[in-house]
C-alpha cells in the first residue's frame, strides 16, 4: 500500500513537473510572438500576444509594450495625415516609427517610395535633408508640400498657420497697423519694443510642423545659398522654378510659388518668394526672404504680414 501510495505522488509530481514545463514554453511562446509581430509591423496583434504574457503567466515586457504602444500611436497619426493628403506629417511619423522599429516593413516601404517619389537616394531614416556642402542642409521640398515641385502653403511672417487673407489687420503679431508691432521689434516707431530679432522656435512653421532640428534658415543661411551654389532655371515636371546645385555636386528645387496678398496668390511659375527666420531690425513690420525671378536671384525684405513659401534648413 505504502508503495502504491509512493507511486502515485511520483507520477503527480512527474505530471506538475511537465505541465510546469509545458506553461514555461508557452509563456516563452507568447513573447516570442509578440516580439516577431512587433518586427513585422503588425502591432495590433503584437499587444494582443502580449497582454496574454501578462495575464495568463503574470510576465513582464515593460519596454517591449512601451515600444509597441508608440507605434500604435504613430501608425494611427500616420493613416490620419495619409488620409487628409498630408504626406509630410505622415513620412515624419513613419520615420519615428523606424527609430523605434528600423525592420517594420511598412514604414519602411512608405519612406522609401517617398524618397524615390523626390528623386533622392532611399534611406529608412533620412528626413527630408538634402546635403549641398553648406553649412546646414537643406530640405527637398516646401511646407505643406510633399514632392519638391509643389508650392506648399503660404504663410506670414511668424505664424504657423495659413491664412485666407493676408494683411496687417489679419497678422498675429501686431494691431492692425505696421507701427503696432507686439512681438519682433526693435523700435518703439514700429511698436512694442522687445529688440528680438530671429524667430523663436514656437513662432518658426518648420519647426512646428515638421519637428526635429528642422527649421526657417536665416537671412545668412539663405545668402550662403545664394553665394556657393549654380542656380539654374529649368521646370520639374511642368513647374518652374530654380535647380540650386551646392559646391558637392548635390541639388535642390526651389519652385517659383509667387505670395499670397489678401486673398490672392500671385505670379506662381515666374517668381519665388521664400521666408527667412530673420527681422529687418531696422524696420520691424519688415522681415527677410529669398527672393527669386528667371534672371534673378537675392535677398530682399517685405512686410511680415504676406503669405510667402518656406523652406527649411536642418543642422
Amino acid at each position: 500500500m505504502m508503495k502504491q501510495t509512493t507511486v502515485n505522488i511520483l507520477f503527480s509530481l512527474c505530471l506538475l513537473l511537465v505541465s510546469v514545463q509545458v506553461a514555461s514554453q508557452d509563456k516563452e511562446l507568447y513573447l516570442k510572438t509578440a516580439k516577431t509581430q512587433f518586427e513585422k509591423g503588425e502591432y495590433a496583434n503584437a499587444q494582443k500576444s502580449l497582454n496574454v504574457f501578462v495575464a495568463a503567466f503574470n510576465g513582464r515586457a515593460d519596454e517591449l509594450a512601451s515600444k509597441i504602444e508608440e507605434c500604435l500611436s504613430l501608425t494611427a497619426k500616420a493613416e490620419d495625415a495619409i488620409y487628409k493628403q498630408d504626406m509630410s506629417v505622415a513620412i515624419d511619423n513613419y520615420r519615428k516609427i523606424l527609430s523605434i522599429n528600423p525592420k517594420d516593413p511598412n514604414a519602411r516601404n512608405r519612406v522609401a517610395e517617398f524618397e524615390k517619389s523626390q528623386g533622392r537616394k532611399v534611406h529608412a531614416t533620412d528626413s527630408r535633408a538634402v546635403d549641398l556642402g553648406l553649412s546646414v542642409k537643406w530640405a527637398s521640398c516646401n511646407v505643406g508640400a510633399t514632392s519638391p515641385e509643389e508650392y506648399g502653403r503660404y504663410y506670414a511672417w511668424g505664424e504657423t498657420e495659413e491664412m485666407n487673407d493676408n494683411y496687417w489687420d489679419t497678422y498675429k503679431y501686431c494691431n492692425g497697423t505696421s507701427s503696432s508691432m507686439t512681438k519682433y521689434c526693435t523700435s518703439s516707431s514700429y511698436g512694442t519694443v522687445d529688440n528680438k530679432t530671429t524667430l523663436e522656435a514656437s513662432d518658426d512653421v518648420a519647426t512646428v510642423k515638421w519637428g526635429g532640428s528642422w527649421r526657417m534658415p536665416t537671412t545668412e543661411e539663405q545668402q550662403e545659398l545664394i553665394d556657393k551654389c549654380t542656380w539654374t532655371w529649368t521646370s520639374l515636371n511642368g513647374v518652374n522654378g530654380y535647380r540650386v546645385t551646392g559646391p558637392n555636386g548635390n541639388s535642390i528645387f526651389l519652385p517659383a510659388a509667387g505670395y499670397r496678398y489678401g486673398q490672392e496668390v500671385y505670379f506662381q511659375g515666374s517668381y519665388g518668394y521664400y521666408w527667412s527666420s530673420s527681422l529687418n531690425s531696422s524696420s520691424s513690420s519688415h522681415a527677410y526672404y529669398l527672393y527669386f525671378n528667371i534672371g534673378d536671384y537675392y535677398r530682399y525684405y517685405s512686410n511680415r504680414y504676406y503669405g510667402h513659401t518656406v523652406r527649411p534648413v536642418s543642422e
